[in-house]
């Protein structure tokens, strides 16, 4: 049987490296997404696609499309970082259209704290060790909350204040489906002083 054009070989993955919100911070983004919810009329709040807990994250690196061989020294250059890295505490600063007004994904933005970017770089770092070219992209740490394809350009972003301890760094595998993508851990592991590696 022959191939599709764009079809995507069975030996590679596409995958990217986050943080799961801890529980007291999803409560958070739930009452957030409820109180929008209500905001918005009926016929534009059907259309919106919103994400799911189990869905949430924090992304730290998104590696895309790697060799699935690739998957073992990720997950021990995570659990390195893990080591050497303490659980601390992030900042929700606002929601807004991500990454642009007009943009189709409404999202909380974090504040770049410098452990927030130490923790990126050295996702970045591991990207390029392995010889795979991370992100070039600006870091804007976020966590997306729904997506439209309508966009959120009636939404003005509006500013928070909502503190959120950060305690893990997981693999993740996104795997499409229907409605939306799932993403799947691979791997997880506690930071520092946050439990054991899992």
């Amino acid at each position: 049987m022959s191939k599709e054009p764009n079809q995507t070989p069975k030996t590679t993955s596409r995958l990217f490296i986050g943080i799961r919100p801890p529980v007291d911070a999803q409560a958070f983004l739930d009452d957030l997404c409820t109180h929008h919810k209500k905001k918005m009329h009926p016929q534009v709040s059907n259309r919106i696609r919103w994400t799911g807990r189990q869905n949430r994250h924090l992304t730290l690196a998104f590696l895309g499309q790697t060799p699935n061989e690739k998957i073992p020294p990720i997950q021990s250059g995570l659990e390195e970082i893990a080591k050497s890295t303490a659980k601390f505490e992030g900042h929700i600063s606002s929601i807004t259209p991500f990454p642009q007004n007009n943009s189709k994904v409404l999202a909380v933005e974090l504040t770049c704290s410098p452990e927030l970017l130490k923790a990126h770089e050295d996702c970045k770092r591991l990207i390029m060790n392995l010889g795979m070219e991370p992100e070039k992209l600006d870091y804007r740490p976020h966590i997306t909350l729904a997506r439209c394809q309508d966009g959120f350009s009636s939404l003005f972003t509006a500013a928070l204040d909502n503190p959120l301890w950060l305690d893990n760094i997981i693999l993740y595998q996104s795997n499409p489906a229907p409605e939306s993508s799932h993403y799947q851990s691979l791997f997880e592991a506690g930071l520092a002083g946050a439990g054991d590696a899992r």
